[in-house]
C-alpha cells in the first residue's frame, strides 16, 4: 500500500465513499481550485466520461460516465502498481496507453 501522501498516475485507489480505480489524472480542472484526481471507477457511481465543460482531462474505458474528479481528502487507500508512473504536478506529461 502506498502512502496517500505519495499518489501517482495509475495507482489504485480505494475511495471513502466506497469507490474503486486507477488514477487517470492529477492536476487542475476547469472553474475549480487546486489538484484533483480523475478515477475511472471499476467500482461505484461516476459522474463524467474524463470530461468537464468540453475539456477533455482523460478518458473512461468504453466512454461510459464512470469517471470522477476527486480531493486527496476523498482517498481511503492507495496502492501502488507496476503501471504507477510519479511525477509532479506541472510537469509536461505525454501518457501513450493501451487502455491503462
Amino acid at each position: 500500500m502506498a502512502d496517500i501522501d505519495q499518489v501517482r498516475y495509475n495507482d489504485k485507489v480505494k475511495l471513502k465513499d466506497g469507490g474503486q480505480g486507477p488514477i487517470k489524472y492529477i492536476g487542475e480542472v476547469v472553474g475549480k481550485e487546486g489538484v484533483y484526481y480523475g478515477i475511472d471507477l471499476v467500482k461505484g457511481g461516476g459522474k463524467n466520461n474524463g470530461t468537464v465543460k468540453g475539456q477533455t482531462y482523460f478518458k473512461t474505458k468504453g466512454g461510459k460516465k464512470n469517471g470522477k474528479f476527486i480531493r486527496k481528502s476523498a482517498i481511503k487507500k492507495c496502492t501502488k502498481t507496476e503501471h504507477s508512473v510519479e511525477f509532479t504536478v506541472g510537469d509536461a506529461v505525454k501518457v501513450k496507453s493501451k487502455g491503462n
